[in-house]
């Protein structure tokens, strides 16, 4: 299991306008899949299908503007709960290159 953080920036829009922006921090681990069991490797009679790696997300933080200064806050709400994993994987392959 390994733990990566991944940033995103975001825009509060009200109508065409931006009202407020940030940033957002997102900490989460990955657990590796496991290959396939089939007839062919599985002498045990043990088969299952392929899985991939398991993305889960510790915590969520945001602060507004562009200062390192602003304090982070924690996100609390569901706000950030539809978090792409496929996303979350690239950044983490980005940071192992």
């Amino acid at each position: 299991m390994s733990r990566h953080t991944a940033y995103s920036d975001f825009e509060v829009k009200i109508g065409k306008r931006t009202a407020s922006w940030g940033e957002v921090r997102i900490t989460y681990t990955i657990a590796a899949g496991r290959p396939a069991r089939t007839w062919a490797n599985a002498s045990d009679g043990n088969y299952y299908p392929e899985e991939g790696p398991d993305v889960q997300v510790e915590k969520v933080e945001y602060r507004f503007g562009s200062s390192d200064l602003a304090p982070w806050v924690t996100d609390e709400s569901d706000l950030f709960d539809d978090i792409d994993t496929d996303w979350l994987l690239e950044q983490a392959a980005e940071d192992a290159a």
